[in-house]
């Protein structure tokens, strides 16, 4: 995760990882056989630090200000962070990579059941989202945090809070 959050998913290698993690070839080579399997580890343990301290425990009702909120406040952060550099880096290359496109579907796949869980617990008239509903928007937010990512630091959380009102408004979630 840490080399392809500074170096790039191209620098992932056996060789690479094992001098990163102070094992010897051997090593890493029997624990991930293929460079695919070097790119899902390192996506696991990605997606698991980005997502972890965002993820809501309780299985209740969740507001949509308590939503907006931590959504708000993953967006200010630095867009440059190594981990967000590494998901972006990670996408990119199973877009390019036809070798990775496994791991693309992976990718999207765990992104929109982590979007579908925190939206089906929003409250909506017409009941939850569906799981390829909350898909599209996982999509339409991982583009937001592009757009957001360019913006001046300060910026980022009125302009996210701003958005994510106007999303939140489409899908009919109540206040």
């Amino acid at each position: 995760a840490h080399i392809v959050g500074h170096d790039g998913a191209a620098a992932v290698t056996h060789r690479a990882v094992a001098q990163a993690a102070g094992l010897n070839l051997g090593a890493v080579t029997y624990h991930f056989a293929t460079g695919g399997a070097l790119m899902a580890a390192a996506w696991a343990h990605i997606y698991l630090r980005l997502t972890r301290p965002h993820q809501a425990t309780e299985t209740g009702p969740l507001s949509r200000e308590i939503y907006v909120d931590g959504l708000t406040q993953y967006a200010a952060q630095d867009a440059q962070k190594p981990d967000v550099l590494a998901m972006e880096a990670l996408l990119s290359q199973a877009a390019r990579d036809h070798s990775f496109r496994d791991m693309g579907a992976m990718i999207r796949y765990n992104r929109g059941q982590s979007t579908y869980l925190r939206l089906s617990r929003l409250p909506r008239e017409s009941g939850p989202l569906t799981p390829q509903a909350a898909g599209l928007v996982s999509t339409l937010l991982q583009g937001m945090g592009r757009d957001l990512a360019v913006l001046d630091p300060a910026m980022r959380g009125v302009q996210s809070r701003r958005l994510m009102t106007q999303v939140l408004d489409a899908l009919k979630v109540d206040l």
